[in-house]
């Protein structure tokens, strides 16, 4: 199922990303994830849930997954 979700690479700036991080108290590879979600208007799909209140935090939209 997870092969269907389509993939595209993109550059999103490191600084954002790492004082995105230090503003959530995320790790810097999280806080990219959010700020491409953020930057590109796109909703995140994770099972973190620290990262799920980050972004709830921010405004971006999560999809939920059914276990």
């Amino acid at each position: 199922m997870y092969l269907q979700i389509p993939v595209r690479l993109v550059e999103v700036e490191l600084t954002e990303s790492v004082e995105l991080a230090d503003e959530m108290g995320l790790y810097a590879y999280d806080a990219y994830l959010l700020r491409c979600a953020e930057k590109f208007h796109l909703p995140l799909l994770t099972l973190d849930h620290q990262l799920m209140e980050a972004a709830k935090k921010k405004k971006v939209h999560v999809l939920e997954v059914e276990k």
